[in-house]
């Protein structure tokens, strides 16, 4: 990463790296550092020596040490760089960095574990404050290069300043058996687990070097236990904590007796967990080992290996600073003590008042999948507490974004937004915990408000457990791919109440869904209700959808990536396609054939409600003059159009047809005519057809070889009031762009222009 560039050709100052819990982001920086004090010996390339060989000085800092520090200077000292007779050397090294800043790396691993939670900025101050967000966002240090690793949860508050984005995945395949084969006695043990892992769809867990290494103790220790253990992310856990808990127990039993009995751990854990809890509600991960409680104290040599020590010393003793091995162990055990202390009073142990927002939530989604997992009577609290968020939230409420379709004549765009999908998936993913699914039901459902908002985990969910929605009103379905569409069509085939479907990024499974649906003409259909997220048909999947598509009288959006898609199946689909209530149509990467254009040109006129229409072609494909008519000659009237996207056509001398359409969509805010080899006479056209456009904000013509004429823009664009974006690439000289820049941003500076 430190010898890419940005995508302006920078080299990149503040780098992000993201991942989940467990992933391997510290073991990264870990090697990160290794290699750039052994240059000479690092496994890899010459030129990514020389980008590390840059840096004279690489600061390294674990987050959840500092949380407390006001400044850099008592973040390097709490970072104990220096030994305590050395510390005067802090100023040294300070002076140093602001002098050699571009030889500076810093690394900041855990932001994730910075100051958690809402007590932690109580009492530290607000993360924007901090040294840690003031150097990564540039208001300090600018010139050092920083590198942070994170969490997904809290990767939004520092992703805005990173020049450059990375992600920890984890563990390949090879990893995986490489590992296996330095834990495990031999290679057929190592085939076995593996086959174990692919068999029980384990594989996705096994990138987690953790959890490899812990589904290797298992297998070692219980092998015919593993199956029943890793059904659930909470029995996974629990054996995790016993195999420490006996593995220190055997360890130290010969120098130490233990005073608590194999059957008794669960008391010594509600203990420990009572600090965890402490832990992560103040947002200070570290804590001194003497606030545990003495009786846990008494059974160190039982405890030991649940915690590592965060400061230098030759034992564990009660004065010294630790912190639990993994932060996801101490989630588990805060979730224990909630379990087992907290829920039989009635409450969540104070997570209440620290998770609020669906944000804050997500920082504790595996807390609440633990509680979930441990007890029913706590799966219910977790459940009033998330509906009770999703009430206080209104733009949670599904049912807030779909139409009335009974009482309303207008009916308004569905609007799933990603919270919503973040939100759902807190739900469902606790749930997946749950032991007596079938009577929690009922409370996981009042989270959402009774919608159903499909994800690739609720479709499994759905399978397992046969459930039986005949009252189910809405469906939203986001990555449809694959067997999916069958596994939900058989969920839905008895669902007769149902009246709204929304389907986002999917294939052809999307007709399997949609032959099961019984009133097809009582739904609205929303296919694509997020930029960007196409139905992907092949040839076979288009022909069967435009026959679902005409038993539909209410269809919303429509989009569609067609590139798989021959000739004689657009020909089939596109006079499907007529409904007057269409909102939204894209047809992408579409060979649009004589007679598909004339079909669709048909239909677009009377498309009264029509605001987006995006045609794409498919290589630039050639279209003629009667081609151009048939599909844009026959507006006649106003439509309410506010975006129109037609591209990738070669059409030179043969843009009339559209540009003469233009006075026909006043509203029109953002035009996209790229890649159209458009010729002088084409551009002429357009320039005079923007009179009626006046509301236009965003323009490209990029890919169009305009030569010098590209200058006559110059005067059309300065009398568009609202116009502030313009893309003009690869359609002149430099010196003709280069004139059409300064010209323009001389009368209009707001004007932003991409030229390159």
């Amino acid at each position: 990463m430190f010898t890419e560039k940005t995508e302006h050709g920078f080299v990149p100052k503040r780098i992000l790296v993201r991942g989940q819990t467990g992933i391997g982001k510290t073991t990264f920086v870990k090697k990160l550092l290794v290699d750039w004090s052994n240059l000479d010996d690092a496994k890899m390339e010459e030129q990514q020596k020389d980008a590390l060989r840059k840096f004279e000085l690489v600061v390294a800092v674990t987050l959840k040490e500092v949380s407390k520090c006001q400044t850099l200077k008592e973040v390097i000292t709490c970072s104990r760089l220096f030994s305590k007779d050395e510390e005067s050397l802090t100023d040294d090294l300070l002076c140093y960095i602001c002098k050699n800043q571009e030889k500076v790396l810093f690394v900041f691993d855990g932001y994730d574990e910075y100051r958690t939670g809402s007590d932690a900025e109580i009492q530290y101050g607000s993360k924007s404050n901090s040294p840690i967000y003031e150097i990564f966002h540039g208001d300090n240090l600018r010139d050092c290069t920083v590198l942070v690793t994170t969490g997904s949860s809290r990767a939004d508050e520092v992703r805005g300043s990173a020049d450059m984005q990375a992600e920890i995945t984890g563990f390949d395949v090879s990893d995986r058996k490489a590992f296996m084969r330095k834990m495990l006695d031999d290679e057929t043990e190592v085939d076995d687990l593996f086959q174990f892992l692919s068999t029980n769809k384990m594989q996705d867990l096994a990138r987690v070097p953790l959890l490899t290494l812990f589904f290797c103790l298992l297998w070692r220790k219980e092998k015919e236990k593993l199956i029943e253990i890793v059904k659930s992310k909470t029995k996974l856990y629990r054996a995790i904590v016993r195999h420490i808990l006996q593995y220190s127990h055997r360890k130290h039993s010969s120098t130490q007796v233990c005073k608590v009995k194999e059957e008794n751990y669960e008391e010594i854990l509600t203990e420990i967990g009572k600090v965890a809890l402490t832990g992560l509600l103040k947002g200070d991960l570290v804590f001194e080992y003497g606030q545990l409680p003495e009786k846990v104290r008494e059974e160190r040599s039982l405890i030991v290996g649940l915690f590592q020590l965060s400061e230098y010393g030759p034992s564990l003793e009660p004065m010294e600073m630790v912190s639990f091995i993994h932060k996801s162990i101490q989630e588990f055990l805060a979730a224990w003590y909630i379990t087992y202390r907290c829920v039989p009073e009635g409450n969540l142990g104070g997570i209440e008042e620290h998770a609020r927002t669906v944000e804050d939530c997500q920082a504790w989604e595996n807390v609440f999948q633990f509680i979930c997992g441990l007890s029913d009577n706590g799966a219910v609290k977790v459940f009033e507490h998330l509906t009770s968020v999703r009430i206080s939230d209104p733009t949670l409420d599904l049912s807030k974004t779909i139409p009335d379709l009974e009482n309303e004549t207008d009916v308004p765009l569905c609007d799933v937004t990603g919270t919503h999908v973040m939100f759902s998936e807190l739900v469902y993913n606790s749930f997946q915990e749950v032991h007596s699914k079938a009577e929690l039901l009922s409370p996981c459902f009042n989270c959402t408000g009774g919608f159903v908002l499909v994800t690739d985990q609720l479709t499994e969910l759905l399978q397992q457990a046969k459930l039986c929605l005949k009252f189910l009103t809405s469906l939203y379905c986001h990555d449809l791919r694959d067997q999916a569409g069958k596994v939900l069509g058989g969920v839905i085939r008895n669902c007769k109440h149902l009246k709204n479907i929304e389907v986002a990024k999917c294939d052809d499974s999307i007709c399997d869904l949609l032959e099961q649906v019984v009133n097809l003409s009582e739904c609205s259909l929303v296919i694509g209700f997020v930029d960007d997220s196409f139905c992907h048909l092949t040839s076979a999947g288009a022909v069967k959808l435009a026959r679902l598509l005409a038993r539909f009288n209410n269809i919303i959006n429509l989009c569609l990536d067609l590139s798989d898609c021959c000739a004689s199946a657009v020909d089939t689909l596109v006079p499907s396609i007529t409904r007057k209530t269409l909102k939204k149509l894209v047809l992408s990467r579409i060979s649009l054939t004589p007679a598909a254009a004339a079909a669709l040109g048909r239909s677009l006129p009377e498309m009264s409600l029509l605001q987006t229409l995006k045609l794409i072609g498919a290589d630039e494909s050639i279209f003629q003059g009667e081609e151009m008519e048939a599909l844009f000659g026959g507006f006649n009237k106003t439509l309410p159009l506010w975006q129109l996207t037609f591209s990738g056509f070669s059409v030179r001398g043969f843009l009339a047809p559209l540009t003469k359409s233009l006075r026909f969509f006043p509203h029109l805010s953002s035009l996209s005519l790229d890649k159209l080899n458009m010729d002088e006479h084409d551009f002429r056209g357009l320039l005079e057809s923007f009179q009626f456009i006046p509301n236009l904000w965003g323009l490209n013509l990029s890919g169009n070889p305009l030569g010098h004429a590209v200058t006559s823009i110059v005067p059309h664009v300065i009398n568009l009031p609202e116009l502030n974006l313009l893309y003009i690439k690869q359609t002149g000289s430099e010196e003709d762009l280069n004139h059409v820049r300064e010209t323009i941003k001389q009368a209009k500076p707001h004007i932003q222009l991409i030229l390159a």
